[in-house]
């Protein structure tokens, strides 16, 4: 059973060719029980053209732009503010990812009621609850240094996260969380999204440890399906002539041509904003 997803790319300034890329692999797969949402902000009136063609097309449903640095954290949060579906997916402009990946992954965290988000690790295989133990955390330092400090667990304490705190039993660890670059989620367990108390950096762990807090499990993608690239592919888009040192380039592969006529006839649009709620 196909369930009905949105799905949330957030894209800004000159990150016109990355989120070209993205945005086309995802036309390839997109079925009506898909609904896609754009956020952007800071864009260059060619990116701008770009997502007003992919609008009027059919392949984005809802695009919001954003006042000057919105932000990642907030454009998601605005995005889930505004999502049609129970089920929701936050792709990062510069991943390539199949249908697969997406509607297996959501599968997932519908079918287990202990599953609260899906995500990318780097090479942790997931952390999750036995009793009230936090169980298969793994250091975030290659060299297995203890990174979770006192002023971290004041962190977690100030965030609310004082389950996740007695689950560690206290240890500065740092647990290996999920890269919110790409995640499926239950709309209810994410709440309001990411919080405002932490810097970019600092709110991909932040979501998993509210989730966590929740009593919920964080788990990685299927293996098989982060390993083929026709499933999820990060820079460098290889299948696309798109390298990692072109992130801000201002340009579009094979234009459509429309493009042009929309640049000529640019004007700036209405601008939404996401304002933070206190958490």
């Amino acid at each position: 059973m196909l369930l009905n997803t949105s799905i949330v790319v957030t894209t800004y300034g000159t990150d016109t060719l990355y989120t070209q890329a993205c945005l086309e692999s995802i036309r390839k797969w997109k079925a009506p029980h898909h609904e896609l949402i754009v956020v952007s902000h800071d864009e260059t009136p060619l990116l701008r053209a770009y997502l007003n063609s992919c609008k009027d097309s059919g392949l984005i449903d809802k695009l919001f732009y954003t006042i000057h640095n919105h932000g990642h954290t907030r454009s998601f949060n605005l995005a889930l503010e505004n999502a049609s579906h129970d089920y929701i997916v936050n792709i990062c402009n510069d991943i390539c990812v199949g249908h697969t990946l997406v509607d297996e992954s959501v599968s997932r965290v519908a079918n287990n009621q202990n599953l609260g988000l899906v995500g990318w690790f780097w090479y942790a295989t997931g952390v999750w609850w036995e009793g009230d133990k936090l169980v298969n955390w793994d250091y975030r330092d290659k060299h297995n240094q203890p990174l979770l400090d006192k002023e971290f667990q004041a962190k977690l304490r100030h965030a609310g996260c004082t389950k996740v705190v007695e689950g560690l039993g206290g240890q500065p660890i740092w647990i290996q969380l999920c890269n919110t670059a790409f995640f499926a989620a239950r709309r209810e367990v994410l709440g309001q999204g990411f919080s405002n108390a932490y810097h970019h950096y600092l709110a991909d762990d932040f979501l998993n440890y509210q989730i966590l807090d929740k009593g919920f499990d964080v788990m990685p993608m299927t293996p098989a399906l982060r390993n083929n690239e026709e499933c999820f592919l990060e820079w460098q888009y290889k299948n696309v002539d798109v390298q990692d040192r072109r992130r801000h380039e201002d340009s579009l592969k094979h234009p459509t041509a429309d493009i042009a006529e929309r640049l000529d006839n640019d004007t700036q649009p209405i601008r939404d904003e996401y304002k933070w709620n206190q958490m």
